[in-house]
Formats: C-alpha cells, sequence, structure tokens
C-alpha cells in the first residue's frame, strides 16, 4: 500500500463538484434561506452573551486568591562533589530520583544524537544482560525509567541551561535495586545489540512521524523558535523537525553507518555521563531520603569523574518565515517574538496580556469566527518567547492578519477591568497547576537551574495580582512595536496552501518539506 501523492488534490475537487451540483440544485428562495441562516450564525457569533446571562455564572473574583505562593521543601547538600537537591515530602512509601546531566556543550554535531542515547540508554541491554532480562529487572524493582531533554533560560535572562535528565521512582524498599539498575544503564549501557537499537531507533521515527499532525502547532513553534535564542533552537533540535529529519536519516543509513552511530553513542556516553555534569534531585519523606542519599552516593562513586561543561558562545541562526508542508487539510499558524525574561519589570503583566489575548480576542476571530480548533498566544518567562498559535486551522493568511490585529487591539484601548480581572485569574492558574509529588521535586530542580528564587516568585505573583489596564496597554505599547519587527512565522500546511499564501504576502515563506 503506498500513499497517494494527489489525494488532497482529488479530494478537494470532488468536493467542489459537490457542491456546485448542490447549488444548481436550490432555487432562489432556498438560496436566501441559506444567506439569511449564515448571516443570522454570524450575528450569533460576534454578539456578547446578554448580561443576565452572563450574571446568572458563578465567578471567582481577585480577592478570593491567596497571596502567598507555594513553596517547596528544598535542602541543597552535595554527595560525592556532586550537588544534590532533597525535598521532603509525603510520597506514599514511593521514592523519586532524577538526574540532570549538563549538555551544553556537546558538540554540535552531537546535538541531534542526545535524544537517540536517551531512549537507547533506558531501552537496551546493561552490566552484561540482554534487554529481556533488564526489562524484566526493571518492572520488577522500579515504577519505570525516563529521560527527557529540556533547555531553558535562566530567570535574569542572562544565561541558557540544557540539561539531559534521567528519572527513576521505586518503592522505598526497593530503593537500592532501583538505583543499581540506574548505575547499570549509566555506566555499562549495551550498545551492540543491532537488532534492538533498529527496532528502537525506527519506533522512534514512527513515533516522531506520528506526533506530527496532532502537534503540528508546537512543531511550527519551535521551528520559528529556534531563530530567536540558543536555549529554544536547542528544543527544536531534540524534539522538532529537525529531530525528525535526524531520525528518519539515521533510519535510512542504518545499515551502511551503524558503526559510525554506534561510535558517536559511545562518545557522547563518556563525555555526557560523568560526575562533573551531575545534579541530583531526590524526593520522599525523611525515611525515603534516607535510602535515596546512601544509595546514590554509591551510584555517583560508580561514575566517572569526567569533566565540567565548557562555556561556548551562543549560535545564532538567521530569523526567516518558514512553511513546511506536510500531508494536512488544515493549517497550523505560528508567530514567535523574543520576549523578556522573568525578572524583567514588564514580565508579569505580559503574562497577563497572553491570558487576556487568548482567551478573548483570538478566542474570538480564530476558534468562534474562524472556525479553527484553537487559537492562543502564550508567553513563557523561563524561556524567552512569546508566541501565538492556531490549532487545525482553516485560514493561514487571514489567522496571521489576525494576530497583527489583536496586537492593535491592546494598543489602541486598555482592556475592560472585568476582562482584566479574568485574565489575571487565568495567570494565577497557570501558575498554581497541582503537581503530585514527583512533579513538585521536578519544578524545584528546574527553579534551581533558572536560577529562579521563591523571592522572585513572590514578586511575580504580587504584579500579576496588582496589574490593571492600564498597566497592560503600557505593557503592549513597550513590547510589542519592537518585538514584533523582529517576530519569526512559521506554519505547518499542505504545500499548496503554503505556495497560495506566499501570492499574498509580503514576507515570502521559506517553503520546505518535512521530509
Amino acid at each position: 500500500m503506498e500513499p497517494s501523492r494527489t489525494f488532497q488534490e482529488e479530494w478537494e475537487q470532488v468536493i467542489r463538484d459537490h457542491m456546485a451540483r448542490f447549488q444548481e440544485s436550490l432555487s432562489p428562495g432556498e438560496k436566501e434561506q441559506i444567506r439569511e441562516e449564515t448571516l443570522a450564525m454570524k450575528r450569533f457569533q460576534v454578539e456578547p452573551d446578554p448580561p443576565e446571562a452572563a450574571a446568572s455564572l458563578p465567578k471567582l473574583s481577585i480577592g478570593d486568591i491567596s497571596r502567598e505562593i507555594e513553596t517547596i521543601p528544598t535542602d541543597p547538600a552535595v554527595i560525592g562533589s556532586v550537588p544534590v537537591l532533597k525535598h521532603d515530602l509525603f510520597t506514599n512509601g514511593i521514592a523519586y530520583l532524577d538526574l540532570a546531566f549538563d549538555v551544553s556543550d556537546v558538540p554540535e554535531e552531537l546535538q541531534p544524537c542526545l535524544p537517540l542515547l536517551g531512549k537507547l540508554t533506558v531501552q537496551m541491554g546493561a552490566a552484561g544482560l540482554s534487554y529481556e532480562a533488564m526489562a524484566k529487572r526493571i518492572a520488577l524493582r522500579t515504577g519505570g525509567l525516563g529521560v527527557n531533554l529540556a533547555a531553558g533560560l535562566t530567570a535574569d535572562g542572562k544565561n541558557n541551561w540544557q540539561t539531559m535528565f534521567f528519572s527513576v521512582k521505586a518503592l522505598y524498599r526497593n530503593v537500592d535495586e532501583a538505583i543499581g539498575i540506574a548505575r547499570d544503564i549509566l555506566t555499562a549501557g549495551d550498545l551492540t545489540d543491532a537488532d534492538r537499537m533498529r527496532d528502537l531507533i525506527l519506533e522512534k521515527r514512527n513515533g516522531l512521524h506520528a506526533s506530527v499532525i496532532p502537534s503540528a502547532h508546537l512543531f511550527a513553534q519551535m521551528a520559528a523558535a529556534a531563530a530567536l535564542s540558543q536555549s529554544a533552537r536547542r528544543n527544536e533540535q531534540w524534539h522538532g523537525r529537525t529531530q525528525l529529519r535526524f531520525i528518519a536519516g539515521t533510519a535510512d543509513r542504518l545499515n551502511g553507518s551503524r558503526e559510525k552511530l554506534r561510535e558517536n553513542l559511545m562518545r557522547l556516553r563518556e563525555m555526557v555521563f560523568v560526575r562533573n555534569r551531575l545534579h541530583l534531585n531526590l524526593t520522599a519523606d525523611e525515611e525515603g531520603l534516607k535510602r535515596l542519599t546512601a544509595a546514590a552516593g554509591r551510584m555517583v562513586d560508580a561514575l566517572p569523574a569526567g569533566y565540567p561543561p565548557i562555556a561556548l558562545q551562543e549560535q545564532t541562526r538567521r530569523a526567516g518565515h518558514i512553511g513546511i508542508a506536510i500531508p494536512a487539510q488544515v493549517c497550523y499558524v505560528t508567530k514567535v517574538m523574543a520576549a523578556p525574561p522573568y525578572r524583567d519589570p514588564f514580565s508579569a503583566a505580559l503574562f497577563v496580556l497572553a491570558r487576556q489575548l487568548s482567551n478573548g480576542y483570538l478566542y474570538r476571530h480564530i476558534r468562534v469566527q474562524g472556525g479553527a480548533y484553537g487559537g492562543s498566544c502564550r508567553y513563557e518567562p523561563l524561556g524567552g518567547l512569546f508566541a501565538f498559535l492556531s490549532y487545525r486551522d482553516p485560514h493561514l493568511t487571514e489567522t496571521l492578519t489576525i494576530y497583527g490585529d489583536a496586537v492593535k487591539s491592546v494598543l489602541q484601548k486598555p482592556v475592560t477591568q472585568e476582562e482584566m480581572e479574568k485574565a489575571v485569574i487565568g495567570a494565577i492558574a497557570a501558575l498554581d497547576r497541582p503537581l503530585d509529588p514527583a512533579g513538585r521535586g521536578y519544578t524545584a530542580l528546574i527553579r534551581e537551574l533558572s536560577g529562579l528564587t521563591d523571592a522572585a516568585r513572590r514578586r511575580f505573583r504580587e504584579e500579576v495580582l496588582g496589574v490593571t489596564p492600564e498597566r497592560l496597554q503600557e505593557t503592549a505599547l513597550h513590547y510589542f512595536p519592537p518585538a514584533e519587527e523582529a517576530a519569526v512565522i512559521a506554519v505547518c500546511a499542505a504545500e499548496e496552501r503554503l505556495q497560495k499564501a506566499n501570492e499574498f504576502l509580503e514576507e515570502k515563506l521559506t517553503l520546505e518539506k518535512l521530509l
């Protein structure tokens, strides 16, 4: 079975022919009825709800919100020269360990290999055991092993961090065995099983490929953001279209380049899995922390010392608008701008403004009137990015116009007090998302890597709660005009839609195929 390269064009022609026949079958009266119903629907979409209907809904007020931040108990320590964070939390008898390895100075040509290294590390054999034996050992003694790569900015915006995380969880009685497993996969992982390696590479390729359509807005956002900061560039290399292309190419060339790939993975493992790049994060109650500390000490002793990461100069890329051709009948339209860091005086108001635009102008014009599944914007203070996004969007150029109009709407007129209060409550909800014990411990680790203190979080929360309509407009006037000058657009859509859009766009999209 082979996919058709002309399916979309043929399907659209079928629809056009069907609609033409349907139109011919209508009487003048039926056409007028359809026109009136369409106008009525458009009026319904743009008219606000009656005040009495809106007033009948229960709602929070800003006065209902606590002004206190939730803190995570954190005790800094050192185990065998490795910095450690300990979090004394009730975990119902489950111990959590995070290992964070600094990968910021991994050579550029090896950066795309890091996600594959993580996957092979936790899903192949180790310490003389086959994959099957290791899988049984992991299932018996742990609640699972995880791996992830992430990058971000420090709270002051002056530096970035790039980290490979491994996580393991286990019942207290299994902590020694579980951390022994982590030690074995990091120090004695088996990369010689060619069949297992091939299966995992194909699995990763297929998983990435299958994620494109449901997550194309994120692929587009990463593609646009990659030109704006080093941390965003890394996230795109590890999780975006660059990673998909790398894995697809690796799978295609595997028979002829398996030894070279294995050499690169071995080189990476020797460079990254060392004490001098490691931070540990332990989450459990007092009893669990004692067990974790002892077992983690033995694991640290087994790791080679290695060398600490070397500070490298950030590499920047020339920003250009991108059109990524994917097999889809809808569009995923993003516009990304560099944004101030967490500690910037305007960051709290910009955080609220993103909520207000998402729930107000963008929701009405992109989702309700435009027919997209979703339209929003997001500001990431610890990423230094502000992004407009649409999801499963029937429009492309019209959506880009809406992004510009949304900005104009807040530049020209302050939001109402009611709109502002809704946005503030939404912003606080984002800050106060509930977390399980593992999530709380991991969040504390990210804050440590980002240099985000509780004092800075308190100031941010106070500024969010103290926002006024005038402050939102002041922030918009300060931020958007210069930011839009350097904004980057990226769109995932069918190639024909991208080509058609370029006929109307003043700044053209550089078209590229996904693969």
